[in-house]
């Protein structure tokens, strides 16, 4: 009886300290917002960065067409010997995988 009361209250006290919902875990955007307005030189070099990263991105989508960057690869498959050892060809598949997906094309 006693361990049945406890493990209720255990679970009322539980329930009423939860997150609200709607919770938002990061304030950045709010935190960047203020420090623009409360520091010009702030708000100047992060336009600056903006306008350098958007000409940077459009000037990289119309270069879609250049050679594929190769990337090394190394994959560390943790195993006890059993079922649970992925072959190569299914360690080649999911880079595959992963490449057409990055690429947007065929996934």
């Amino acid at each position: 009886m006693k361990c049945k009361t406890l493990l209720i209250l255990l679970l009322i006290s539980t329930l009423s300290f939860s997150q609200k919902s709607g919770f938002d875990f990061c304030d950045q955007k709010e935190i960047h917002e203020h420090k623009k307005s409360v520091n010009s030189h702030f708000s100047d070099r992060s336009k600056s960065n903006e306008t350098e990263a958007l000409v940077f991105f459009k000037s990289n989508l119309q270069q879609k067409g250049t050679t594929p960057k190769v990337l090394p690869v190394v994959v560390h498959v943790i195993h006890d010997g059993g079922a649970e050892n992925l072959s190569s060809n299914i360690i080649e598949t999911a880079i595959k995988n992963l490449n057409d997906a990055f690429a947007n094309v065929g996934y």
